[in-house]
């Protein structure tokens, strides 16, 4: 399910059927969700973008990475 949330977001930025009867200058948190998780199929999440601009040279497996972190914790006395 896709959600977007939104803190801090200026009440009077609200459609006014939303606002029911805030305050003006108050913030609030918007939060956005499709209705079913079929309304979203077939879309990349960002997630999937970040990772398909990932130069390969940066990319491992999840196996080298545990290596990496403990090599690193390691080395700071973990």
């Amino acid at each position: 399910m896709n959600r977007i949330v939104k803190s801090g977001y200026p009440v009077e930025k609200l459609p006014e059927d939303l606002r029911g009867g805030l305050p003006a200058g108050v913030k609030v948190q918007v939060t956005v969700e499709t209705d079913s998780p079929a309304a979203a199929v077939g879309q990349a999440s960002p997630l999937d973008e970040v990772f398909k601009r990932t130069p390969d040279r940066l990319r491992m497996s999840s196996g080298d990475l545990a290596t990496l972190l403990d090599h690193d914790r390691d080395a700071w006395g973990g």
